[in-house]
């Protein structure tokens, strides 16, 4: 099993303290690396095999080599935020926004490609949109590829100035994409619909662009986001639009396609309507697991064939990670989810840990397969930032928080490793040694609720796994605060005083033949004020489960959530009771 002794793992970590390296899963400096002290880091990248470190420092992109944490390059950065290096580091690729000036009123080259042989300029070019600007090179480096307006241009991988080897002529490329495999390299783009054409992908054997091995047409794709296996010969293509015309889906109408160099397109059936959530090829690339359906979401693996191998059930989870080996999958909910994360064994597909990182943001793998780190980073979330490294079994082994004043945390990324340098290892539920063991999270602080609201439920949600719920002991003296007790017993007090008071009065009328018209008799359905309130929102919430139930009747299939509201009837029909004869 590979050890943090045989092995010392190294975390970038970028923000408004500028960038540094932590080194071994309890995170001391990395001390071959100098500290970039900068607040203008915009971004970091590595190359495949870790081998080097690129970032933006104010007016300079930085080369370093590692582990040696040697500055091996700066070029200009000029307006640069986007970096990206080749597949076998023989160069670095840097994008920024498209401008224009009185000196330059066609505009500069945004798309600068630097030769890190050399360390001079290989190309420069005018490319406008952010969506595409990354020059695709094959693995081997042999080609690269570049779109523009009216298709795909080729040119050779080591000589990006010269002129290209071949265009593919195409109007409307809107994704394209290129394997990861090298005999044949093969391209996959999407065209989205169009006055009134389908949309369609097509995947195509280079140089071979005249018939394409494999092609899909569908008319509800606006979006795509395309993903290939390992070996290059399967394609998955998630497919959106912006809106769903049938007002059923705030998110618009999702689907998922399997492409295959085989020729087979294939609708990958779903057991649950709703949105996609996420969708992950397994690192052997012969399986691949889905997210989806509206909450609580369901999770499935799925094999070549696009047949279900095993349900992970449904929870509120929206991510999914494989470790590097491919042996642990990691279901997590984070954004406006509550941060929830389960473990499973691809081995025996049995549940290893289920624990909890709350307000993440970011989740990654380290190339060892066994740890892992999460942050809570901004602009996502400007409050609480830091990270936190853990063990799969969910123990805690380092925890860093942001606590300087206007500090903020932008990004945490791992060195890359080859994975094949870690031998296998024995999944464990074992707590392991030097580590910090994962409680139940305690309880935060009480949110401040109005003394007429405390005992009584919240009617807020601070997360979409929370469900709507009217607990029957929420007028139970015993879950009440002291202070709220205390104010009970006066208002009960004082209703009982003037109870008394109007029955003395009646008794001492009993003998009047005609009462004064001016007499007012006390009414026994009169309500406090915070007590009238209360039954006009539990009324409201019994007219919403009546219009459900007309919708049932209809045939209309309910969600999860509205089959629940429909549980809460009787409870509701009970506490307004009990508030009209209070």
């Amino acid at each position: 099993m590979a050890t943090e002794q045989s092995f010392a793992p190294l975390l970038a970590v970028r923000g408004s303290a500028g960038l540094n390296l932590q080194s071994g899963y309890k995170c001391q400096d990395f001390s071959p690396f100098q500290r970039d002290e900068s607040a203008q880091c915009k971004c970091l990248t590595f190359t495949t095999d870790g081998s080097l470190l690129a970032w933006i420092s104010e007016s300079q992109i930085k080369v370093v080599k590692l582990p040696q944490g040697e500055l091996i390059h700066q070029f200009p950065a000029g307006y640069s935020n986007s970096l990206t290096f080749s597949p076998k580091n023989s160069f670095l690729a840097a994008w920024g926004p498209y401008r224009i000036s009185d000196k330059a009123p066609q505009g500069t080259h945004n798309l600068v490609i630097w030769n890190l042989k050399t360390g001079e300029k290989a190309s420069g070019y005018i490319h406008k949109r952010h969506t595409d600007w990354k020059p695709l090179w094959s693995i081997d480096e042999q080609i690269c590829t570049r779109v523009v307006a009216d298709g795909i241009l080729v040119l050779k991988g080591t000589d990006l100035g010269g002129d290209y080897i071949t265009k593919f002529s195409q109007d409307n490329i809107q994704e394209f994409s290129v394997s990861p495999s090298t005999n044949p390299i093969r391209f996959a783009l999407f065209n989205p619909t169009k006055k009134g054409a389908p949309a369609f992908v097509k995947m195509y054997n280079y140089p071979n662009f005249d018939r394409p091995v494999c092609q899909k047409s569908f008319y509800k794709a606006d979006n795509v986001s395309m993903s290939w296996n390992k070996s290059g010969k399967s394609l998955l293509l998630h497919a959106s639009t912006e809106t769903d015309k049938t007002g059923s889906s705030y998110y618009g109408e999702q689907s998922l396609y399997f492409l295959s160099d085989e020729g087979d397109s294939i609708h990958v059936a779903l057991a649950k309507s709703g949105p996609i959530y996420s969708v992950e090829w397994s690192p052997n690339g012969r399986e691949f697991c889905v997210v989806y359906g509206s909450m609580p979401a369901r999770a499935t693996l799925y094999n070549l064939k696009c047949d279900p191998i095993h349900d992970f059930g449904s929870s509120y989870r929206n991510l999914i990670y494989f470790n590097p080996q491919g042996t642990i999958l990691c279901l997590a909910g984070f954004g406006n989810l509550k941060g929830e994360m389960e473990f499973w064994s691809r081995k025996d597909l049995k549940l290893i840990t289920k624990f909890q990182a709350s307000d993440s943001t970011y989740f990654e793998w380290s190339p060892d397969g066994q740890y892992f780190v999460t942050a809570t980073t901004a602009p996502r979330l400007r409050q609480g930032n830091g990270y936190k490294i853990w063990h799969y079994s969910g123990c805690s082994l380092h925890e860093t928080k942001i606590t300087k004043p206007k500090e903020e945390l932008w990004e945490v990324r791992w060195r890359p490793v080859s994975c094949d340098q870690f031998p296998p290892f024995e999944i464990s539920r074992k707590p392991i040694e030097g580590s910090t063991v994962t409680s139940k999270p305690q309880a935060k602080p009480a949110v401040y609720r109005p003394p007429g609201a405390r005992g009584a439920p919240s009617k807020i949600k601070l997360h979409d796994d929370q469900e709507f719920t009217i607990s029957p002991d929420a007028k139970d003296d015993k879950a009440m605060s002291k202070s709220a007790l205390k104010n009970k017993k006066k208002r009960d007090a004082k209703v009982r005083t003037k109870q008394d008071t109007s029955n003395n009065e009646t008794a001492s009328n009993q003998n009047v033949t005609k009462p004064s018209s001016t007499t007012v008799k006390p009414s026994s359905t009169a309500l406090q004020p915070e007590n009238e309130k209360k039954l006009k929102n539990l009324q409201r919430k019994l007219r919403q489960i009546e219009t459900l139930k007309e919708q049932q009747n209809e045939g209309k299939k309910l969600e999860a959530n509205q089959l629940e509201k429909l549980k809460l009837e009787p409870e509701l029909r009970r506490e307004i009771e009990m508030l009209k004869l209070s």
